[in-house]
């Protein structure tokens, strides 16, 4: 059969490829999924990081599809990395890469970078790209840090009379 007239199906014909009974079913009681955020919430949102990053409002398209993304899973952190490292922030900054460095250290943590960090985020922008050092840095942010290991001695117990296995 050729492989255009096979997407040529009935979309319940395409549909049912592949699908489990499992993904078909509602969730149990009890583990609904949270309501997504309102259509309002999220338009603020992208409004926000436009006004913080770019000092600008967001167009009508630029807000249709930062909107788009964020209720259709993309993370907020890949939305606010696809601002931080475009070339609207880049020339924003002197389009030289140790100020976007200083520049997105800035704006992201709110105080200056120390060197090391500069120097880490301006080889992590030349190895990857904007985009992709801009969501690291984000990323490592938003992670909180691990607790601390702690290491408890736990008592052997002694018999009388026993020297052990030696």
């Amino acid at each position: 059969m050729n492989p255009l007239r096979v997407l040529a199906l009935s979309s319940v014909a395409v549909l049912g490829i592949g699908l489990s009974s499992a993904t078909a079913q509602p969730p149990r009681p009890g583990t609904a999924m949270p309501p997504p955020p309102r259509q309002d919430f999220l338009e603020r949102l992208a409004t926000g990081w436009v006004q913080t990053y770019l000092g600008r409002n967001p167009t009508q398209q630029e807000l249709v599809t930062m909107v788009t993304q964020l209720r259709s899973g993309t993370p907020r952190a890949t939305v606010q990395a696809s601002i931080l490292g475009s070339n609207e922030y880049f020339a924003r900054n002197g389009r030289y890469l140790p100020s976007w460095a200083k520049a997105i250290v800035r704006d992201v943590l709110g105080r200056p970078a120390t060197g090391a960090e500069l120097q880490n985020l301006f080889i992590r922008a030349g190895e990857v790209g904007r985009n992709q050092a801009a969501l690291e840095l984000l990323t490592l942010v938003q992670t909180p840090p691990a607790p601390p290991v702690v290491v408890v001695p736990v008592p052997v117990p002694v018999w009388p009379g026993w020297t052990g296995w030696w």
